[in-house]
C-alpha cells in the first residue's frame, strides 16, 4: 500500500468534518501511526493509531473507513511485535465486517493474515486464506499492482504446501508466481528448495542462479529474530550446483 495513495485517500474523508481541528489532528495521528509502522516503531504506532481512533466520532459517516485503515496497521504492528492473536484479531475485523473499505481491501487484510499463519506453522490456514483470496477477493481484469499481489499469494501458498511436504504442487504455485512476476527472486529461490528435495538438480541449479542474479538473499529466524542469511552461508549452497 503506497503511501501517496494513502495520503490522497484520507483527504476526502476529514475535509467535511465538523470540527475541523480534530479532523485534522486524527488524520495526523493516523498518518503518523503509519509512518512509525513503516519505521518499526511498532508501539509508538499502536498508540498513535488508537489516539487516532479515539478522536473522531462514532456517527461521523467516513468513521468506518478510517478505523478501519487503522485497523489494518494496528494488525501489521501487532505482528511485528509476534503478538499473533492480536494481529489476526484486527485483520478479522476487517476480512469479516459486512462492508467494503476504500482504505482497505479485505484482499490486503487476508494476505496479512496468511502470512501470521505461515510464521506460526498454520501452513494448511495459510492454504485455506490464499484459496479464499484468490475464489472471493482477486478481481478479474487484474492491474499491475494486483498481478504482484498475486505473485507474492501464489509464493506464499507454494511455500506452505512445501512445507507440508508437497513439492510438486508448491513448484505449481512458484511457476504462477513467476509467471506474474518474473523478479520475484523469493520464488526462484524457493521453487530451488522444492526441486533440490525432489532431487531434481539441473531445474534446482537454475532457479538458484536466477536468484542470485535478482540479488535475493532469504531471511532465517534465529531466536525470534528474522536475519538475513550470511553471504558465506548462501555461498555455500552453490557449491550444489558446482560440477
Amino acid at each position: 500500500m503506497k503511501k501517496q495513495i494513502l495520503i490522497l485517500l484520507l483527504i476526502p474523508l476529514f475535509s467535511f468534518a465538523q470540527n475541523k481541528k480534530d479532523a485534522e489532528l486524527s488524520s495526523n495521528l493516523l498518518l503518523k501511526g503509519i509512518d512509525l509502522h513503516d519505521t518499526g516503531k511498532y508501539y509508538e504506532s499502536i498508540s498513535s493509531l488508537i489516539q487516532a481512533n479515539e478522536m473522531r466520532p462514532l456517527d461521523d459517516e467516513n468513521y468506518t473507513n478510517k478505523l478501519m485503515l487503522a485497523t489494518y496497521y494496528l494488525g501489521k504492528s501487532k505482528f511485528g511485535l509476534n503478538d499473533f492473536k492480536g494481529a489476526i484479531t484486527e485483520f478479522n475485523k476487517i476480512i469479516n465486517s459486512n462492508e467494503d473499505f476504500f482504505t482497505v481491501g479485505k484482499d490486503e487484510a487476508i494476505i496479512e493474515r496468511a502470512k501470521i499463519k505461515f510464521y506460526i506453522s498454520d501452513y494448511y490456514g495459510v492454504i485455506y486464506d490464499i484459496k479464499s483470496f484468490f475464489e472471493n477477493y482477486f478481481p478479474s481484469k487484474p492491474s499491475k499492482y494486483d498481478n504482484d499481489r498475486a505473485s507474492e499469494a501464489y509464493t506464499l501458498i507454494g511455500h506452505a504446501k512445501a512445507k507440508i511436504g508437497d513439492h510438486n504442487s508448491a513448484i505449481k504455485d512458484y511457476s504462477i508466481s513467476i509467471d506474474l512476476n518474473p523478479r520475484n527472486g523469493e520464488a526462484y529461490f524457493l521453487r530451488f528448495y522444492s526441486y533440490f528435495f525432489l532431487e531434481s538438480r539441473s531445474e534446482a541449479c537454475d532457479d538458484l542462479r536466477t536468484a542470485i542474479e535478482l540479488d535475493y538473499r532469504p531471511t532465517v529466524i534465529i531466536d525470534g529474530v528474522r536475519k538475513i542469511v550470511s553471504e558465506n552461508d548462501f555461498d555455500k549452497l552453490l557449491t550444489y550446483c558446482k560440477d
